[in-house]
């Protein structure tokens, strides 16, 4: 069940299918459905594909994986890319899920310390940040809020939620956080700001807003900076573990996938755009830049 991120984020999916062999229609049938971000299909659209009985679901997102989690115990269930599936209750632990969930994890929280102390290395002024949030769940958000609170103190830095949950009110959200004087926002991982990225990206421009995205694909249209696992692997990855359940293996045994590779990428054009001078250190430091 995708939660609409489409685009390259679905193509990378059928690609991992591809390369191994999977032709859809031939050896493969993919029943499709989009929630379109609203919160009352997830529950149907789950309840949906339990009816039809599929062989796997592959759930894209934690609002996904927590719908259909809620709604089979048997089917197999394939989730990416999720920040902590144990802390979200969607496993027992990664080296043994131990229930119908395996999948692939994003490790976001794992790499909060790193992303905050890189965000102030390239904006030093950093003071106040917005934390834009679209949490499935209050647990979740208070999760979100504390992992980036307490190593932004390490920084004398605060940081404030922002609540966005709905893509028409992103331009108002911008808007309050430059009337409240935050100096920069971070951008949760969330099915809806990644289906918005390029909007988000020219709003943080327009208010001149630095920018900590959760991901590469931000950067590249027009957000100033992401520290992140490599995405591509999170999707083309989850064809093996369906392969895997398809074969005869229980998703209770498969440990969930983490990444190995994590990127700092940085958007010169767009620092340049804001007012922002990067040292030449920091942009030295960077995996990949973009001018």
């Amino acid at each position: 069940m995708w939660a609409n991120y489409g685009g390259v984020y679905y193509e990378w999916v059928m690609q991992g299918f591809t390369d191994l062999g999977y032709v859809p229609g031939k050896n493969v049938l993919f029943e499709e459905r989009y929630p379109d971000e609203q919160p009352e299909r997830f529950k149907a659209l789950a309840e949906d594909l339990v009816r039809i009985k599929v062989d796997v679901v592959l759930a894209i997102s934690l609002h996904s994986a927590l719908a259909c989690q809620r709604a089979t115990s048997s089917i197999p269930i394939v989730f990416l890319p999720i920040l902590d599936p144990v802390a979200a209750g969607l496993v027992a632990t990664l080296a043994r899920p131990g229930g119908n969930l395996t999948g692939l994890s994003s490790m976001g929280y794992d790499v909060v310390s790193k992303r905050v102390q890189l965000f102030r290395e390239a904006v030093p002024k950093l003071s106040r940040i917005a934390l834009l949030l679209n949490s499935p769940t209050a647990k979740e958000t208070e999760r979100q809020v504390q992992e980036y609170v307490v190593p932004a103190k390490a920084f004398d830095m605060t940081v404030v939620p922002v609540e966005c949950r709905d893509a028409d009110r992103l331009e108002a959200a911008f808007a309050e956080i430059k009337e409240r004087g935050f100096d920069g926002a971070i951008i949760s991982q969330t099915p809806m700001y990644f289906i918005e990225a390029k909007r988000i990206a020219k709003l943080a421009r327009k208010h001149e807003l630095p920018t900590l995205a959760p991901a590469d694909q931000f950067v590249t249209i027009g957000a100033l900076m992401s520290y992140a696992a490599e995405w591509r692997p999170l999707y083309t990855g989850a064809a093996a573990y369906v392969k895997r359940i398809l074969n005869g293996e229980s998703p209770a045994e498969i440990p969930v996938q983490q990444p190995t590779k994590f990127e700092l990428v940085i958007n010169l054009a767009t620092a340049k755009a804001i007012g922002l001078e990067l040292s030449p250190a920091f942009v030295a430091r960077a995996d990949r830049v973009i001018e």
